[in-house]
């Protein structure tokens, strides 16, 4: 089961900063360009999938995340904190019926403000990026290789461009903007 969320997982992290690249493929800048000295760095699916886990989960964040596929796209504004000890999240969706949901760790509230209602629960696991290296490496690297596909400026950022190619016919593949110096994506 945790291996049919890969794909979806995978396809809202690499369309999260699709709206930035757009942007800089619609001012007609100039590709940035990596200079010759700079080899790119060779990492496993395992490697680029812990530095992308810890990056989103170590670090406090402000960003529009956006997620298209096939004729839709919907986005959701995120606000992440992290102290040290605790993370804590604020996502409003940003299409469809309006909603805000917060968590503190594994404490996670849903309000509705449509219906004013309010739903508030505990999840161990909220089966989002975070928290897909809870399946075995193995078990990601049986069904998709990765290898970086380059460097783009995308939103301000220099990103390594992370290629995840499916070994079979059965999934999709994808590309993943992963920042530079921090991995976040």
């Amino acid at each position: 089961m945790r291996l049919v969320l890969l794909p979806g997982v995978l396809l809202a992290i690499s369309l999260g900063l699709l709206a930035g690249s757009a942007d800089a493929q619609n001012n007609a800048l100039t590709p940035h360009v990596a200079s010759a000295d700079v080899v790119p760095v060779e990492r496993s699916i395992s490697d680029w999938l812990l530095r992308m886990h810890e990056a989103s989960r170590r670090r406090a964040y402000i960003g529009t995340f956006v997620v298209s596929s096939a004729n839709t796209m919907s986005s959701a504004r995120i606000w992440h904190v992290w102290d040290g000890e605790q993370q804590m999240e604020r996502v409003e969706s940003l299409t469809g019926a309006p909603r805000s949901t917060f968590r503190r760790n594994d404490q996670v509230i849903t309000f509705h403000p449509d219906s004013k209602i309010a739903m508030t629960e505990k999840r161990e696991s909220l089966g989002l990026f975070p928290d897909l290296l809870k399946a075995s490496d193995s078990a990601i690297a049986q069904f998709y290789s990765a290898k970086q596909g380059g460097t783009e400026r995308v939103a301000g950022f220099d990103a390594d461009v992370v290629q995840l190619t499916p070994k079979d016919n059965l999934r999709f593949g994808y590309r993943v903007w992963s920042e530079k110096k921090t991995g976040l994506v």
